[in-house]
């Protein structure tokens, strides 16, 4: 594929047509904030399903931080500033990119909210590490990795390639084939990989009685959004599904008292609780109206643990 522009690289150059588009991609990102964050987090909720984890309930449904929402000005300023590439090379490098980004805040939410994984001291540290990765390098490592100023001289030193006016599907297979997209991909295992090692960081008794957890999760039939809304379903299928989210609450609470022992407890564990202490819809009102106070009682000390 001929060079869009034959020159070697310069830094001035490629300096000011990146941080311009970084500045036009700052609008967009402010301009599509909330529903660039529920797309990531609609991403970080079906890899979790995926694997057999359900997601109903987060701390990003509700309190959506600026991360949640990829970052994706530093990956567009770098990829559409890099000149020695083609147009449309550069446009599809970016869209890809923005995937990739996209899987790694999903990632890094997966770590930082999901209440399946161990809570640990080294958790606790480890994912503000992972949060300014995302913040801060992801956008740079996916620049190198698909767009560098290598493929400058990698062009300027290949001869012809064949005409541009290819099939898209031909494009695509030539781009894999180079081994962008691969890079990209590995990029996103790799990083994937911090989940089961966070979750290994625990005792086994403690990742075990989480394990129970998601299996007890999984029998609860429908989960209300937000929490709020009364579902319109039959009584017989509130009291089965009541019975099951009991289970479930239970299990939760002894994972809280199994932390406890160690002297740590878990802001999602409480958070999910609250939840499922407010899904309850018991025959009695009194009985419901202590469900409330409890589920309350849940949710405020998950965010007084979660902002500490």
């Amino acid at each position: 594929m001929p060079p869009s522009d034959p020159r070697p690289f310069s830094l001035p150059r490629f300096l000011w047509r990146a941080i311009a588009w970084a500045v036009l991609a700052g609008v967009a990102w402010k301009m599509t904030l909330r529903a660039n964050a529920d797309v990531t987090i609609w991403l970080a909720k079906g890899l979790q399903r995926l694997a057999g984890f359900p997601a109903p309930y987060l701390f990003c449904d509700e309190h959506p931080l600026f991360w949640h929402a990829t970052l994706f000005p530093p990956v567009v300023g770098l990829v559409m500033a890099s000149y020695w590439l083609r147009w449309r090379d550069r446009v599809m490098r970016t869209v890809v990119g923005y995937g990739t980004y996209a899987c790694l805040t999903a990632i890094a939410i997966i770590v930082n909210e999901s209440p399946y994984l161990s809570e640990t001291r080294f958790r606790a540290s480890a994912t503000s590490a992972l949060v300014n990765a995302n913040c801060l390098m992801f956008g740079l490592v996916i620049w190198m990795l698909s767009a560098g100023p290598w493929y400058a001289r990698i062009q300027t030193s290949s001869p012809a390639s064949p005409p541009a006016r290819q099939p898209v599907a031909r494009r695509m297979w030539t781009s894999l084939r180079h081994g962008w997209v691969t890079r990209l991909v590995l990029l996103i295992i790799g990083v994937s990989a911090v989940v089961p090692l966070f979750a290994a960081t625990g005792s086994r008794a403690g990742l075990q009685a989480r394990l129970e957890v998601a299996r007890a999760m999984r029998r609860v039939p429908f989960f209300p959004q937000p929490r709020t809304s009364r579902p319109t379903v039959s009584p017989d299928a509130q009291g089965r599904r009541d019975l099951l989210a009991m289970d479930a609450i239970r299990a939760i609470e002894r994972v809280i008292a199994r932390d406890a022992e160690d002297g740590l407890s878990s802001a999602t564990m409480f958070h999910l609780n609250g939840h499922l202490y407010y899904g309850l819809r018991p025959d009695r009102d009194a009985l419901a109206q202590e469900y409330y106070k409890v589920g309350t009682a849940y949710l405020e000390l998950a965010g007084e643990q979660r902002w500490r």
